[in-house]
C-alpha cells in the first residue's frame, strides 16, 4: 500500500509499505457441512460409508448416479438409509437416518418418508460442497404412496393427512434444488422369492438399503 499526492504535473509518493490482507485456508467438507445441519436435522445424516465423493458429484452432473432409498419401523421407532452409487463409476455413499417424532408418530410409511427426505438433505450437501449447478438423479423407493406424495410439485399439503410434516419438507428441498429427480417405484424384498444373482440393479440396492435401516 502506498500514499501519494500530487505536486504540479508530478506525483508525489510520502509513504508505502505492505498491506494486510486476509486470506481464508478453510476448506469445505462434505464432513463439515453436515455437521453445520441444525441439531432437528442432525439425525437425519449419518455417514455410514463414502467412496470417491468427487466422483459421485460428477456423476450428479452427468446423471450417472442412482439413489435408493428405504425404511423400516418396529416397537414404535423408525429408521431410514440412503444409498447413491455411481452406474458407471466406482463410488458410494450410505446414510442412515432416525425418523422424526415420537412413538405414536411411526409408521413403515413415515420411515420410507423419512428416507426420502435425507436423500434430499444429502444430496443438497453434495451440492454445496462441489459448487454443483444442475444434474440428474434417479431415485428409487418401495414405498409407493411416498414415492407418490414426493413427486408431487406442488408445495401445498393437507395438515391433516399422514406425515404431512416430512412431505411438506421434502417438496420445498425439491421445489429449490439444483438437481433434476427422475422416481421409480420397485418391489421391496426381492431376494426372498428370487435368486441374489438375477436381482436386478433397483433390486439389488433396495436389499441392501433394507439391511441398512434395521443395521
Amino acid at each position: 500500500m502506498a500514499t501519494v499526492y500530487k505536486k504540479g504535473n508530478s506525483w508525489i509518493c510520502s509513504g508505502f509499505g505492505p498491506s494486510a490482507c486476509n486470506v481464508s485456508t478453510t476448506t469445505v467438507t462434505f464432513e463439515g457441512l453436515v455437521q453445520q445441519l441444525p441439531t432437528s436435522k442432525r439425525h437425519l445424516l449419518k455417514i455410514v460409508k463414502k467412496e470417491n465423493l468427487e466422483l459421485l458429484a460428477q456423476g450428479i452432473r452427468e446423471g450417472d448416479i442412482l439413489a435408493v432409498s428405504d425404511g423400516s419401523y418396529k416397537d414404535e421407532y423408525g429408521t431410514a438409509a440412503v444409498i447413491l452409487i455411481g452406474k458407471n463409476s466406482p463410488c458410494k455413499l450410505i446414510i442412515q437416518a432416525v425418523a422424526p417424532g415420537d412413538g405414536h408418530d411411526m409408521s413403515s410409511y413415515r420411515s420410507k418418508l423419512t428416507g426420502i427426505l435425507a436423500t434430499f438433505l444429502v444430496v443438497e450437501k453434495l451440492c454445496q460442497c462441489f459448487s454443483l449447478q444442475s444434474g440428474k438423479i434417479e431415485l428409487d423407493c418401495d414405498g409407493l404412496s411416498a414415492i407418490q406424495q414426493s413427486s408431487i410439485d406442488s408445495l401445498d399439503v393437507n395438515i391433516g393427512a399422514p406425515c404431512w410434516d416430512i412431505i411438506g419438507a421434502i417438496r420445498k428441498i425439491r421445489s429449490i434444488s439444483s438437481i433434476s429427480w427422475t422416481f421409480w417405484h420397485v418391489e421391496g424384498h426381492r431376494d426372498r422369492n428370487k435368486p441374489a444373482d438375477q436381482l436386478d440393479i433397483w433390486e439389488e440396492l433396495n436389499v441392501g438399503a433394507d439391511h441398512w435401516t434395521k443395521a
